[in-house]
């Protein structure tokens, strides 16, 4: 296009004289040259938006001094040349234009840091100036537009580079963080905050979050101006080592009300000491989750007096000799010291503190090392709302009595964790007893333990005992890892029980609970085989070792596999006694053997009297002689004489008991005329008269019945003789035989 340099060229030597010095170096023909290249460019864009709406004025852009108005020598062009050098290696560049046409994407290459930008000036709460709403990253960007934007919220995760935020000046609040973060993946590169001409005067909070690839936060020492009205600062979950930065922002942090360092590296307190002007406004110091052991520095940080929350959680201290501090605390309202290395000496510095904390609502000592409250209790908190003291090892909250409050508190105790010594060569093959430790609730009571692991434990009062039973104890029961006791708790053989006790009243509400943890070195035996004494079966019934096994109720005590010899020694088709031997073996030895009778019953089975007599009477002395007929009756050698049939078939078809006999005789061969008669209770004609031809006595018919059936027939009423006068000879026996025989059908 057709240009008047020569009055672009005054307007650029009248700026230059109105505008400050900044450097004595001179420059080449090129650099000057490239000079006018840019200011043609800003004229022709001046030129391009006369017809437009008025637009806010950039900030004034510092250019060098022409170099035709500088007479040096040779040697001062050379140590000016020099300095100039150094100066570049040292300070990140300021980019005080974007080239005309340029749009989204090329301002912003990285495609995630375009889309964010997009999103900012779409949004109405993040550019509120903005006057179009349908940016694209294709459209052409201009630095006013930018100037804008007031919220920059990146994903901290996706982004890989923030250049061209050097542009966005006028922001308020810039916050790049992710949902996760990854050594492998997300911003590690903020040195283009540092190319700020001017800075960033306007920025309220800052955040750096979830970037475990950032580990250079040096360029927020370099930005132009520093942070002058910088509320919230929060760094976590970054890979930063070196915290020095803090020192060299010119200014300091004059508006600072909200420090966060979150990122497990912080560990020298130092630092904040060294914060160019101090920290005069800050009331939020959250400084947990890093490795911070030593605490001495916080004795001469002047702030602490003014600091409404202090959060030191997460951390290594042992040492609380900072509560000390001569400003005092009274402004504090929440103190977080949770998850550190906090014992019961360290409490000590509490009572210490000779103002108090007469405007502190928490105190949260979670997980530490503390045992024993007493020191704590020795400490007024009128104001206290909110008193943690979570996994910890307290088993005795009784001075919680001693202490005041004007509000209504929860006081937390709960969780707790206590390990008792080890107790060595436990059997197994037993119960095991312990006694309760005390634990003391707030009105002094002891609690008794009311959860029990194994959950077969049982508590006697009158003793303080806990016993286990051997049932439990041959699974050698354990406990899993507590991991929220300092120190934690590891998993280990053995048994717990835990208390829970809850008072609410006068607006003291308690909770006080935990776990106390018995660890266990066990011995252990050989296995001891317990069974019934016998089993029987029927004839040809189905069935297997592990059915055997089952039905005598066989155990080890330690749940070892028990293995027999039933298979090979028993004949289930043979009616009769067998003798089975149980063995069974652990790690330790073989258990003693065990023997168990086996009897195979009959399908169908007889049972009649061995021997029996038949007489007048039940004395056993001779039959007395008579003139009349005398009616014998059958008695057992016991008294009993009993013909019993068993039926322990699956199907009952029926069966018939048939009998025959000898003639009776003596000694000399004489034979006894008279014959047996059976009084049959199922035969139609009744009466039997036995000889020596078989014939049916009792018939059963076939019965839809299940289980054994047994059928008696009592010998004494069914079996009966009759003898003649002189039918016998005088003081001499006859004795028959009876052939008694069972058919599996009846006749």
């Amino acid at each position: 296009m057709k240009m008047k340099w020569k009055i672009s060229l005054l307007l650029v030597l009248l700026f230059a004289f109105f505008a400050p010095v900044y450097t004595s170096a001179v420059e080449t023909e090129g650099d000057a040259a490239n000079e006018l290249e840019a200011s043609e460019e800003v004229n022709d864009i001046e030129g391009g938006v006369e017809e437009s709406d008025p637009i806010e004025v950039l900030p004034e852009v510092l250019l060098p001094v022409a170099s035709h108005k500088i007479e040096e020598t040779n040697e001062n062009r050379t140590k000016a040349l020099t300095k100039e050098k150094s100066l570049l290696t040292t300070e990140p560049k300021k980019v005080t234009a974007i080239p005309t046409g340029s749009t989204i994407a090329t301002v912003f290459p990285d495609a995630e840091m375009a889309s964010t930008i997009v999103t900012s000036l779409n949004t109405t709460s993040y550019s509120p100036t903005q006057q179009k709403r349908t940016w694209t990253v294709n459209d052409i960007i201009t630095e006013n537009d930018l100037l804008t934007i007031s919220r920059i919220l990146g994903n901290g995760e996706k982004l890989k580079s923030i250049e061209g935020i050097q542009y966005c000046t006028q922001v308020i609040e810039i916050s790049f963080t992710a949902n996760s973060a990854s050594i492998d993946t997300g911003l590690d590169n903020i040195a283009p905050l540092a190319e700020a001409v001017g800075g960033y005067p306007k920025l309220e909070t800052l955040t750096l979050r979830s970037m475990l690839k950032l580990q250079d936060l040096s360029p927020l020492s370099q930005i132009d101006g520093g942070f002058p009205k910088l509320t919230t600062f929060t760094i976590a979950v970054i890979s930063c080592k070196d915290y020095s930065f803090l020192t060299k922002v010119v200014g300091g942090f004059p508006q600072l009300k909200n420090l966060v360092i979150n990122t497990g590296y912080f560990k020298d307190l130092s630092v904040l000491l060294q914060i160019d002007k101090g920290l005069p406004n800050l009331v939020n110091l959250n400084l947990s989750s890093n490795k911070i052991s030593d605490t001495s520095s916080l004795a001469s940080f002047n702030e602490l007096s003014q600091l409404e929350v202090l959060n030191l959680g997460s951390n290594l201290i042992d040492n609380l000799d900072f509560l000390e501090n001569p400003s005092g605390w009274p402004n504090l309202k929440e103190l977080l010291l949770n998850y550190n290395l906090i014992g019961n000496n360290a409490l000590k510095s509490f009572p210490n503190v000779s103002a108090g904390f007469p405007k502190l609502e928490r105190l949260a000592l979670g997980q530490n090392k503390i045992s024993d409250i007493t020191s704590l209790t020795q400490k007024n908190f009128l104001n206290m709302k909110n008193f943690e003291l979570t996994y910890n090892q307290i088993s005795d909250i009784s001075s919680l009595a001693n202490m005041q409050f004007n509000y209504s508190i929860y006081i937390n105790v709960s969780k707790q964790g206590i390990l008792l010594p080890i107790i060595n060569s436990v059997a197994t093959n037993q119960s095991f007893t312990t006694e309760s430790i005390d634990i003391i609730d707030e009105l002094g009571n002891n609690q008794p333990p009311n959860t029990f692991l194994p959950s077969t434990g049982t508590y006697q009062a009158i003793n303080s005992q806990i016993t286990w039973p051997i049932s439990t104890m041959i699974t050698d029961p354990s406990y899993a890892r507590n991991g929220y006791i300092i120190p934690y708790i590891p998993a280990h053989d053995g048994v717990s029980y835990g208390w829970n006790y809850t008072r609410n009243e006068n607006k003291r509400n308690v909770s006080f609970s935990g776990t106390v943890y018995q660890p266990l070195n066990y011995v252990h035996f050989p296995p001891t085989i317990t069974a019934d004494n016998s089993q029987e079966y029927v004839e040809n019934e189905t069935v297997t070792e592990a059915d055997f096994l089952t039905d005598i109720h066989a155990t080890t005590d330690d749940g070892s596999q028990i293995d027999s010899d039933f298979e090979t020694v028993v004949d289930k088709s043979v009616p009769g006694d067998y003798m089975v031997t149980l063995i069974a073996s652990n790690g330790v030895g073989a258990a003693t053997p065990v023997s168990v009778t086996v009897r195979i019953l009959a399908s169908l089975e007889l049972e009649v009297p061995a021997s029996f007599r038949m007489d007048v009477d039940a004395n056993v002395d001779a039959i007395p002689t008579s003139d009349t007929n005398q009616t014998l009756k059958c008695y057992g050698a016991m008294g009993v004489a009993d013909l019993k049939v068993t039926d322990r078939r699956s199907v009952k078809p029926g069966w018939t008991v048939t009998a025959s006999m000898t003639p009776f005789t003596n000694s000399k061969g004489d034979i006894l005329e008279s014959p047996l008669k059976y009084q049959s209770q199922t035969l139609a004609s009744g009466a039997v008269y036995l000889g020596t031809t078989n014939q049916p006595i009792e018939v059963k018919a076939a019965s839809s019945q299940t289980g054994y059936i047994t059928t008696t027939s009592d010998l004494q009423d069914r079996l009966t003789m009759d003898v003649l006068p002189n039918d016998a000879l005088v003081d001499d026996a006859y004795e028959a035989n009876i052939t008694w025989t069972l058919e599996d059908a009846p006749r």
